[in-house]
């Protein structure tokens, strides 16, 4: 057995779980690593070693440090495997396993442009990875900003805005999560890092239970000259690849109370033809007229989608719940020089020469989907100021 197999294969799980913070993540020990996933994968691993194996993930080990790319890339067929378990629904709420993946790290990446000008808002998309449980709710905020020029009005909003999600998103949801404005930035080579802190509260498990951590997020930027102007441009055939962006219109789930989304295909914009082109966009969800829900999001047509993005959507959920099959409601989409600007440059492509000015409206489509249909959405908000409010005589 020990010729054929290896010497891990006869001692107990936990005496191997022992080893691991000690593997580094490319060495011939991490045989035992890959031992370890299998036998969780054929069922043969006790509760409370599988407990055991989710605490070693979040532990991380030499020269792996939990919420890093080596720490993903070692653990995710663990994490994986780990998630089909207490994010089943036989798993109660009260289920160790599913207690013990509240603190589960996320990893988070904030990804700016390589270069940018001073005349424009430097806005960063964060991308996550998380695997917390249905029924936790996420709230992300700034707790410092270091090495960065930011001039003081935007850090104090910085340090103000909460980014929160009710909870999980689908599997197949989309990963970027929240904008972030870091304001006009001078010329010159900038490199610092954004310190995020994320909090969990369950809602379903044992009193509410929270947990946190924190994430160093780097940030090298070139800040160059003002930005080139670019050309506005329409036709009838930029309006109707929009329309068809934007043809499934508003998603609404079945559950209660229900949950509204926009749906928008982006890779239809993927044509060389729209290579130097950069989209804007305000939608709005319009009930004769007056819009009841708006996203402002932004994308490069061609194949770079270095600058995609959006802003937490605003919307008046009393207004939306009288939406029926849509009778009297409008979609309409129309083009922004300001948002455009976020997606006209960055990355390792040529700036945008054009952006799309247009605007289309029609009427808006309704479709019913599951509660995992889409996920659930970051909203922003923001904390009032500390200190004393300012008087005025």
């Amino acid at each position: 057995m020990i010729a054929a197999k290896g010497w891990w294969h006869v001692i107990p799980h936990r005496a191997a779980l022992a080893l691991m913070p000690w593997v580094p993540s490319a060495n011939h020990l991490s045989a035992v690593r890959q031992h370890l996933l299998e036998e969780l994968q054929n069922q043969r691993v006790s509760p409370e070693d599988t407990v055991r194996m989710l605490e070693t993930v979040k532990s991380g080990g030499l020269g792996i440090t939990p919420g890093s790319d080596a720490w993903r890339s070692t653990y995710l067929r663990w994490i994986s495997s780990l998630e089909d378990r207490y994010a089943n629904p036989a798993a109660g709420p009260d289920d160790p396993l599913r207690l013990a993946s509240l603190d589960l790290p996320p990893v988070v990446h904030l990804a700016v442009p390589e270069k940018w000008h001073r005349d424009q808002p430097l806005m960063g998309t964060t991308v996550v990875d998380d695997w917390w449980a249905s029924g936790v709710e996420v709230v992300m905020r700034i707790t410092s900003i270091d090495g960065l020029p930011v001039d003081a009005d935007v850090r104090d909003r910085l340090l103000r805005l909460r980014w929160s999600r009710p909870d999980r998103q689908s599997l197949d949801g989309p990963r970027d999560a929240f904008a972030i404005e870091l304001g006009r930035l001078p010329e010159g080579v900038h490199q610092g890092e954004v310190t995020l802190e994320w909090e969990t509260r369950d809602h379903l498990g044992t009193a509410g239970r929270r947990s946190q951590g924190t994430i160093r997020l780097p940030v090298k930027v070139v800040v160059e000259g003002d930005a080139p102007p670019m050309a506005a441009v329409d036709s009838p055939e930029l309006q109707e690849l929009v329309s068809r962006v934007f043809s499934e219109g508003l998603l609404r789930t079945n559950s209660a109370p229900p949950r509204y989304a926009f749906s928008y295909a982006p890779f239809e914009t993927s044509g060389e033809a729209w290579e130097d082109l950069a989209f804007g966009l305000v939608v709005e969800a319009c009930e004769r007229g007056t819009p009841r829900r708006t996203l402002r999001v932004w994308w490069r047509g061609g194949l770079n989608r270095a600058q995609f993005g959006w802003d937490s959507p605003t919307e008046d959920r009393e207004a939306l719940d009288r939406l029926g099959d849509g009778t009297g409601w409008t979609l309409r989409v129309r083009g922004d020089a300001e948002l455009a600007r976020r997606a006209a440059g960055g990355g390792t492509a040529q700036e945008a020469t054009r952006w799309w000015c247009g605007a289309v409206e029609k009427t808006l489509p309704v479709k019913d989907v599951g509660p995992s249909g889409f996920g659930s959405s970051w909203r922003a908000t923001l904390a009032p100021p500390s200190g004393s409010p300012r008087v005025s005589r």
